[in-house]
């Protein structure tokens, strides 16, 4: 919640996310975490070390992929320390419910002039190729960083993606 202020989940959630993951266990069943819905969670702990961006923002500033990468490591972290095998009722490792770009948000919203990715890289917002080339690019350095952390705390998990596409929203 919006009061909590360190790098630990909730220690009540995670027991209720431990007590789940034993029964899906018992019953053969698998689950797919799912790490937001375009944004960054809401506590202090990690608007803080996103530097205060929210919603596709996340793509964009190398603060929030790192605040995404924490949450994800802690989170199967906690769940190794607690049971290893507990993983293993994982399906995979959802990032974000509804990845997408939207026009109305930063960057896109800027449809003139060069904006710098933190990478270095840049672009010229009244380019279409250009500001395609930036999501491609801001997807991949977002999704590089995040299957580094998965990788490195749940070696055997699948990382996967839910997305928009844009005929699916006009």
């Amino acid at each position: 919640g919006p009061e909590h202020n360190d790098r630990t989940f909730d220690p009540v959630y995670m027991a209720n996310v431990l007590h789940f993951l034993r029964l899906c266990r018992k019953y053969d069943f698998y689950v797919l975490p799912n790490f937001g819905d375009n944004e960054i969670p809401g506590n202090r702990y990690y608007q803080t070390l996103s530097g205060g961006c929210d919603r596709m923002q996340v793509y964009f500033h190398e603060n929030a992929v790192h605040a995404k990468a924490v949450m994800v490591e802690e989170f199967l972290t906690e769940i190794r320390q607690a049971d290893p095998a507990l993983l293993n009722t994982l399906f995979a490792v959802q990032l974000q419910n509804e990845f997408c770009f939207s026009e109305i948000f930063p960057p896109f919203d800027q449809h003139k002039g060069i904006y710098r990715l933190y990478d270095g890289s840049e672009y010229d917002m009244a380019d279409p190729a250009a500001r395609r080339a930036l999501a491609n690019r801001a997807a991949f350095l977002y999704f590089t960083k995040l299957r580094e952390t998965v990788k490195a705390a749940a070696p055997a998990k699948l990382l996967c993606e839910g997305t928009f596409t844009m005929a699916a929203v006009g």
